[in-house]
């Protein structure tokens, strides 16, 4: 027996994609493409830990490792150019990542300062 909501927000999601991509494709495309690297560079080096390994099912530790032979493989096969093409738009959206985060931490610490500052010239005062 199906799970009725499940399906019926599979059916919703796809849709809304679906309606995305025919709106603007070449947005939907670069939204699809960001999604698959930030996850690409977020597992890159996950490794379970022992006490994960107890608790998975060994069919998905096992799918793990026919992904990453598949991805090798994947990467083995690319020319030069396009190896290098990757590595540069990863280095590229890495950089772009910290910057982000930087301004995030930047626009935190000044604003503490300016409570602090508050708090200092309201007890003066």
């Amino acid at each position: 027996m199906q799970d009725t909501f499940l399906t019926g927000h599979a059916r919703r999601t796809r849709k809304l994609r679906q309606r995305q991509k025919q709106l603007d494709p070449e947005a939907y495309r670069l939204k699809v493409n960001t999604q698959r690297r930030e996850h690409r560079l977020r597992t890159k080096f996950h490794v379970l830990t022992q006490k994960q390994a107890k608790r998975k099912n060994r069919s998905l530790i096992k799918k793990r490792e026919t992904v990453r032979k598949r991805q090798k493989r994947y990467r083995l096969n690319l020319s030069e150019d396009e190896k290098r093409h990757r590595m540069e738009r990863d280095r590229i959206h890495k950089a772009l990542k910290r910057q982000k985060q930087k301004a995030v931490r930047e626009k935190i610490s000044t604003e503490k300062e300016e409570v602090e500052h508050e708090k200092i010239d309201g007890s003066d005062t």
